[in-house]
């Protein structure tokens, strides 16, 4: 283990962001050619749950249209006009090939690692946190759904302008170059015009202010605050025009309690920290599975912060709390706007802060373990390669799952289309026990009739989906209003959905 000790002695400090970086520009291919080499196998996964009215909107909306988006704010709707245009620009060049749109997620994905990077070095003065707060920031168990779900999109088109505006400000305070600071603007409002979710970013930017760029001038003077003024000020015209708009989510943010406000961040700490395996929406499947992968996790974390506290009680060293700091500033940014609507993807800005908070810890405790024995050195190097080895299991799985969803859904959809083929004038179809979801997937929610509409089927199709023992009593409803409605009487075909094969059922399905 004596390597461990050579890496931790080596020069530490980068100096100037551009000092050096164009000779060592092949490190950023090590994260950018593992985001590829971690979700490639899945690149080819259909179409799910939401992606299918997502597509019909686009199939039918012309490009002026997308265009004109960015000056208008509908009632009620979000406001995600840059979202939108790629998207579409990604309909006008793939159509229904899944491919070129899970293509593009992970060039998406694999920029925005390299961006974490570059910010990484630049806070922490540590040319190895470079790769290995990237690393961390592409195995995490939390990105399956923002990375493998093409609705997900704007997560991380918005991650990537949230990091660019972080790291152009940075640069902006250390080459104190306007160049640097118009950039950062520039990248909040492409954020802002990509998900609402990088709202906060001048709150991470006002942390980096308090924590590295003030030096010994305490004042606070224009020329300290003055630069973040315009964030700020964007930042509060959105918000303004937000509330004033509404939005789909509006009845969740009105009904507001301290148990939601505690029970949710918590609930996003165990997807980003400990490699919880499934969104907490849903109900764990593999409860041995979730218990191994949480313990491995949090020893390999507990290993690595003794060991931090240890370089820092006897070198009394604290440079490491600047960015930990910075980094849980970032994550909180992040989780603001999604606080009281858990899900994996809503995790993906903050768990950039997330990964900076881990990275830091591990090097600190990669120092700790140069003060120690070979044993405490094999330690720390154990404990950072199970914490990562587990995650990007996790991660694996639940992009399995993602996986499983879209094969799912084109099986039932081929089915479909061969079984309403042939079916007599006015005949619609009934399908029951359509799964909403897979394992903490979505598989057909809100994908019928949008799917059989953009296919092409040639009768209508109305789903009553399967969402376990919630409901049971809305479901019947909805199948007793289906086929007492004027029209869809005798001429209905019902099938019934059971491990993947649509069957036919020859009678009404008595409650």
């Amino acid at each position: 283990m004596d390597f461990l000790h050579n890496f931790a002695v080596r020069a530490r400090v980068s100096g100037s962001p551009w000092r050096g970086r164009a000779a060592s520009a092949r490190w950023y291919l090590v994260p950018f050619a593992l985001a590829f080499l971690v979700f490639l196998p899945w690149a080819n996964s259909y179409f799910v749950a939401d992606d299918w009215p997502v597509l019909k909107r686009l199939s039918s909306t012309p490009l002026s249209v997308e265009v004109k988006a960015f000056v208008t704010v509908q009632s009620g709707s979000w406001y995600r006009p840059l979202y939108e245009l790629l998207l579409m620009l990604c309909w006008k060049a793939f159509g229904l090939n899944p491919t070129g749109y899970h293509l593009m997620s992970l060039l998406l994905f694999a920029v925005v690692s390299v961006l974490l990077g570059s910010l990484a070095e630049s806070v922490t003065g540590d040319r190895r946190a470079r790769v290995l707060s990237a690393v961390l920031f592409v195995v995490l168990s939390c990105h399956a759904e923002s990375v493998l779900w093409i609705s997900s999109f704007n997560e991380l088109l918005a991650g990537v302008f949230f990091v660019s505006g972080v790291v152009a400000y940075v640069f902006f305070r250390q080459r104190r170059s306007r160049a640097f600071l118009a950039a950062a603007v520039a990248a909040y409002l492409l954020a802002l015009t990509s998900k609402e979710t990088a709202t906060f970013l001048p709150l991470a930017l006002l942390a980096y202010d308090l924590l590295f760029s003030r030096g010994e001038d305490k004042r606070l003077g224009w020329r300290w605050v003055g630069p973040l003024v315009p964030f700020f000020l964007v930042g509060a015209l959105f918000l303004r025009i937000r509330f004033l708009a509404g939005s789909p989510y509006d009845e969740e943010f009105h009904s507001i309690t301290v148990y939601r406000l505690i029970r949710y961040p918590a609930q996003y700490a165990f997807m980003e920290v400990i490699a919880a395996p499934v969104s907490f929406h849903f109900t764990p499947r593999r409860p041995l599975f979730l218990a191994s992968t949480m313990a491995l996790t949090m020893c390999a974390l507990a290993v690595c912060a003794w060991f931090a506290l240890l370089s820092m009680a006897r070198k009394r060293n604290l440079k490491p709390l600047r960015p930990l700091g910075f980094g849980l500033v970032a994550a909180a940014s992040g989780l603001i706007p999604v606080a009281l609507l858990v899900t994996e993807r809503t995790a993906f800005i903050s768990s950039l802060g997330t990964a900076l908070v881990i990275s830091t810890l591990f090097l600190a405790a990669v120092e700790g373990a140069s003060l120690t024995t070979r044993f405490g050195r094999r330690a720390v190097v154990t404990g950072i390669a199970v914490y990562m080895a587990t995650n990007l299991v996790v991660l694996q799985d639940r992009a399995r799952m993602w996986g499983v969803a879209g094969s799912i859904t084109k099986g039932v959809l081929s089915q479909l289309s061969a079984r309403t083929r042939d079916l007599p004038e006015g005949a619609g179809v009934l399908i029951l026990g359509l799964p909403d979801s897979y394992q903490g997937t979505l598989v057909f929610r809100n994908a019928i009739p949008s799917a059989t509409q953009l296919l092409g089927f040639p009768r209508p199709v109305h789903a009553v989906l399967d969402l376990g023992s919630q409901d049971l009593s809305k479901q019947d409803q909805e199948i007793d209003g289906y086929l007492n409605h004027p029209g869809n009487g005798p001429a209905v075909r019902i099938y019934h959905y059971a491990n993947g094969v649509l069957l036919p059922l020859l009678a009404p399905p008595m409650h």
